[in-house]
């Protein structure tokens, strides 16, 4: 697949632990393009901070937080970043974790239809707690909170670096199943906690 540019875009990878098997996850932040815009550094550091501050919460203790790293999208080979977590950077949910292949589900909303304007993340480390064994979707409880941790999240990703504005985004390189010119960047405007957990076999089916 041939390199798409997104001007301004820095796609971060969050990776970690769960039971000593590596996780990833990949988002995009919008940080702009032009004078005083934030460092590829700056905008990975607040990744990885957003993610964790946040998201720890609905993460049982045996996830482990260890790096980032972000990669300007503006060309090629743009400036990559590569940002540490501090030592014991592990999830907040006391309890039996729930197998690898099980994650909590969350959408992202851009208030734009079609599937290049919306997109998914995926977080292991689902605690046994947080399920209801007769239905298998999130206990409501649990549901509120994930939804709150995800709140938060959007803010500090779509919030500013050193009064500089950045924006959670959604990007999509393909139109018509050609590869676009230059992606498409829609600001992420929600994230929806899914009240069901997703298996391998079902973000297969979602292509995900």
């Amino acid at each position: 697949m041939a390199f798409v540019p997104a001007p301004g875009v820095v796609e971060c990878v969050v990776s970690g632990t769960y039971f000593g098997q590596p996780w990833v996850n990949v988002f995009h932040i919008d940080k702009g393009s032009g004078a005083g815009e934030p460092t590829v550094a700056d905008v990975t550091q607040r990744a990885l901070d957003a993610h964790f501050d946040n998201l720890r919460d609905v993460a049982s203790t045996a996830v482990n937080w260890v790096q980032a790293s972000g990669r300007d999208l503006s060309t090629q080979f743009g400036q990559v970043a590569i940002v540490g977590a501090p030592a014991g950077s592990a999830g907040g949910q006391v309890g039996q974790g729930m197998p690898a292949n099980v994650a909590l589900l969350a959408q992202k909303l851009t208030g734009f239809a079609g599937k290049g304007s919306r997109g998914r993340m995926y977080l292991v480390g689902v605690p046994e707690s947080a399920v209801d064994e007769g239905t298998g979707l999130l206990v409501a409880g649990f549901q509120a909170l994930f939804q709150t941790s995800l709140n938060g999240f959007l803010a500090d990703t779509s919030g500013t670096i050193d009064l500089q504005p950045i924006e959670l985004a959604v990007v999509s390189t393909v139109l018509g199943g050609a590869d676009r010119v230059t992606a498409q960047v829609r600001p992420v405007t929600s994230l929806v906690a899914s009240p069901f957990v997703a298996t391998m076999r079902e973000r297969l089916k979602r292509g995900a």
